[in-house]
Parts: structure tokens; sequence; C-alpha cells
């Protein structure tokens, strides 16, 4: 919510929850992706890779799955200027 001060009215907020339906493999290609992931040196970014692709291999709620899914919620908040 809006700080009590904020010059704005009427503010009000809807969230979207959706999921992106994934093969284990594509956690790697998905995790290379974010920009914190990309600004790491190559030794720590293989390290970080190496670990996901493991993980996904055999977290026990991953492990033999044909797809995953990754949820993901958009927060959107509209508001009129006072």
């Amino acid at each position: 919510m809006l700080p009590e001060d904020a010059p704005f009215i009427e503010a009000t907020s809807t969230d979207f929850p959706f999921a992106q339906q994934l093969v284990p493999e594509d956690l790697v290609d998905l995790v290379v992706s974010r920009s914190h992931v990309q600004v790491l040196r190559d030794d720590e970014r293989a390290a970080l890779l190496k670990r996901v692709a493991r993980f996904a291999r055999v977290h026990p709620e991953l492990a033999g799955r044909a797809t995953i899914e990754v949820p993901y919620v958009t927060f959107c908040w509209r508001a009129t200027r006072a």
C-alpha cells in the first residue's frame, strides 16, 4: 500500500498468478537468463549452474518428472494522482 503522505488517491492492486512449464533440463537456461546471474564471475556462474543442474536431477519433487511448473505472481498497482 502507499504511504499516508503519498500524493495519490484511490490506490488499488491486483495480483496475476501464472506458471511456466519447463522440462527439468531447462531450469538451468531459466536461471542463466537472470540478470543477477549474468553479472557473476565466470567461475561463480559455472558453479551456480552446476548446482542448479544437480538440483533438477536429484531433488525429490523434481527428479524423474517430465515437466516442472515454475510459479510466478505479477503484482500490479494503480493510483490516481491527487
